[in-house]
């Protein structure tokens, strides 16, 4: 009978190991399979998909800065200048496309520009210069902005630069005419408003301005035939000068 009940006693022992290891095992394998195991979460942390969510949100924010920027510049051709620089300062905020960071600074500057802001569109010009400086038309526009607040001797640099790495232009001959004659440079002045004849025979400006600089340095002929010439291609205040310095030439 004893023996019996050892006999039972070790088989209820057993089972219950049996079950306890069971237990154990299904633990240790829920564990394992659990998301929210230790193991899972250190797994997580370095796998891709957070990167991935963070690519995807600047992704985003990228595509949607690009649309903003479309935005802008169908504002800005509809004339609605203040909304188009709302536009690119909400594309600005969130971009982080390098790409696209100096096509941005260089619209926003147009329409500053456009707005008579020129000292905050040369901040912009600057930026889109410095995120790509090889960017000719950025160096040229700027020194647009220069020339309109006064900033001769920065228009200049901007403005000979962009001849330099674009060859002969005859507006660009023209603008560099204009400021050398302002910084006195007459003979200079002359020679650039003469290229720009070469490059474009019928710029009326430019046979217009070298008139008056004739007329400055005491080439009495040579400022007639430059005034007349002008005047015959419909330069708006050529004929009343020619008319006033030239009489029956």
């Amino acid at each position: 009978m004893l023996h019996i009940i050892k006999r039972r006693h070790l088989t209820k022992g057993k089972q219950q190991l049996v079950f306890l290891w069971l237990i154990l095992l299904h633990s240790t394998i829920s564990s394992a399979q659990s998301p929210f195991s230790k193991t899972n979460e250190v797994s997580n942390s370095s796998s891709s998909k957070p990167i991935l969510a963070s690519e995807m949100d600047s992704l985003t924010a990228n595509l949607l800065a690009e649309d903003l920027m479309k935005e802008a510049i169908v504002h800005f051709d509809a004339g609605r200048l203040p909304t188009c620089l709302t536009k690119l300062n909400e594309a600005i905020a969130i971009n982080t496309f390098q790409q696209l960071k100096d096509i941005l600074y260089f619209y926003r500057a147009i329409c500053k520009s456009k707005m008579n802001r020129s000292a905050e569109a040369i901040e912009d010009y600057n930026k889109a210069v410095q995120y790509n400086p090889k960017k000719i038309k950025y160096r040229y526009y700027r020194g647009l902005a220069f020339f309109r607040i006064g900033n001769y001797a920065k228009a200049e640099l901007d403005f000979e630069y962009s001849l330099e790495h674009q060859g002969n232009n005859a507006d660009l001959l023209l603008k560099i005419g204009f400021l050398k004659e302002q910084n006195e440079e007459l003979q200079a002045a002359i020679n650039y408003y003469s290229q720009a004849i070469e490059q474009q025979p019928n710029l009326s400006e430019a046979y217009y301005l070298r008139g008056l600089l004739h007329l400055r340095v005491l080439l009495h002929e040579k400022a007639c035939q430059d005034l007349k010439k002008a005047s015959q291609l419909q330069h708006p205040a050529a004929e009343e000068v020619f008319q006033k310095y030239c009489g029956s030439y």
